[in-house]
């Protein structure tokens, strides 16, 4: 008697996702959008040397298939940013200025990775910056390739630009101040005048 067995491939896939987790401008939060996927802010230009901006990733890993497994994550570092201080150890920077790190999951597991980055202050660096996150590389114990590699990459943007109108509105002000000022000035010396005559 011959027995005959049947195995099932079982399904391999790593999925990643970007999105922007906290972001600040001189120190105070900025608003994200609802996906969590763009950010968009405003600087004043005579105050651009002298602005400060952060803004933290999570970049969300998961085994979305049937077998564990390893992947490589690659983060793409915008030009206009660099990574900050307090970026986690467990990145390793390369060559081309990206940084990589490897994940280990189990079937249905997922781990969130953080990236940090300083904006470097500059007109330059103004417009919309792409932060793209990759799975380079994956393994598991049967060495299956992954089911689909649709969902290897994703981005979040931030979109800069200078605050238009901002110091045009200070300025205006300003004028106006100075024309109140000189305006109750001349009032006050025709008053004086006028009493110096009556005096008289």
């Amino acid at each position: 008697e011959t027995v005959i067995y049947y195995y099932k491939k079982l399904p391999f896939n790593f999925s990643v996702n970007k999105v922007i987790k906290e972001a600040t401008l001189n120190g105070e939060q900025a608003k994200i959008n609802k996906e969590g996927k763009i950010i968009k802010m405003e600087i004043v230009a005579s105050k651009l040397k002298q602005t400060s901006i952060q803004v933290k990733y999570a970049i969300i890993v998961k085994n979305e298939g049937e077998i564990e497994g390893t992947a490589t994550v690659k983060d793409l570092i915008p030009a206009g940013f660099k990574l900050a201080s307090s970026n986690p150890s467990y990145w390793e920077v390369q060559k081309d200025g990206s940084i990589i790190t490897k994940v280990d999951l189990k079937v249905g597991e997922t781990k969130e990775l953080e990236v940090v980055l300083d904006w470097k202050a500059s007109t330059n660096n103004l417009g919309t910056m792409k932060n793209i996150a990759q799975i380079q590389d994956t393994k598991n114990p049967a060495n299956y390739l992954e089911t689909t590699t649709e969902d290897n990459s994703s981005e979040a943007e931030v979109v800069l630009s200078i605050k238009t109108g901002a110091e045009a509105k200070v300025l205006a002000t300003a004028l106006g101040t100075i024309a109140i000022c000189g305006t109750l000035i001349v009032a006050y010396q025709y008053k004086r005048l006028t009493k110096q005559k009556e005096v008289k």
